[in-house]
């Protein structure tokens, strides 16, 4: 079998199926043997991978984004407290989460609510900017390390988040300690809508280095920022 992580933003839930591929020699279809739903109260999820955020060189967390939106001129999100570093704090926007993945991850999900998965606000707040079709934020998340030797040696990557339509791009950096905090590195304003990251460690506009080079897609202007970590 796999599991199949997915973030259901309507249903305002993250969930986790198994399933079990099927044989065509044998006619059988690939299917859905069993479902789990690992948090309801996320918020509408927009955006889930699993990563290794404790740079151990195995994956350790699922990477969450929660979207605050605009849909037909109603406002909807994570309107109620927000968490802060695991502090309720009172605001409103889209959310950046990290889900523990226990050790017993075939276990803990039969168990409802999933009590193995812990949840960790790495940032919220994210506001939408001004007003389009359906506006939200944040949107897609990444992991990186500003250097390719680093990720050789199993350090705590960096976190890329693109706003969306918070029209901004975020780093987020890992403070050390046993625990997976992070830290608002920099934000890179847009004054537009910020859509999928990219990142290259090969030579881009002159810059021939093992450094890690960010771009930044600005959909409404019609432009690409490249950015280069010294």
């Amino acid at each position: 079998t796999v599991e199949i992580f997915a973030s259901e933003f309507f249903s305002k839930k993250l969930t986790m199926h198994s399933v079990k591929w099927g044989d065509p020699s044998k006619g059988t279809d690939s299917r859905v043997i069993q479902s789990w739903v690992l948090d309801d109260n996320c918020g509408p999820a927009y955006s889930v991978s699993v990563e290794d955020l404790s740079g151990k060189g195995c994956p350790t967390h699922l990477l969450v984004t929660s979207h605050e939106c605009l849909y037909d001129g109603r406002l909807i999100g994570l309107n109620e407290n927000v968490e802060v570093g695991n502090k309720p704090i009172s605001g409103s926007g889209g959310a950046l989460f990290a889900y523990e993945i226990p050790k017993q991850w075939k276990i803990y999900p039969r168990v409802y609510p999933s009590p193995g998965w812990k949840r960790k606000t790495i940032a919220s707040g994210f506001k939408v900017k001004g007003f389009g079709i359906n506006p939200g934020s944040p949107g897609f998340s990444y992991t990186f390390h500003p250097h390719d030797k680093e990720s050789e040696e199993n350090n705590r990557p960096y976190i890329a988040l693109a706003g969306d339509c918070s029209q901004a791009a975020y780093i987020f950096q890992p403070i050390q300690g046993d625990d997976i905090e992070y830290s608002l590195a920099c934000t890179i304003e847009c004054e537009g809508t910020v859509g999928t990251l990219a990142f290259s460690q090969g030579p881009i506009c002159g810059i021939n280095d093992s450094s890690t080079k960010l771009l930044v897609p600005n959909y409404d202007q019609s432009k690409v920022y490249v950015f280069c970590f010294g």
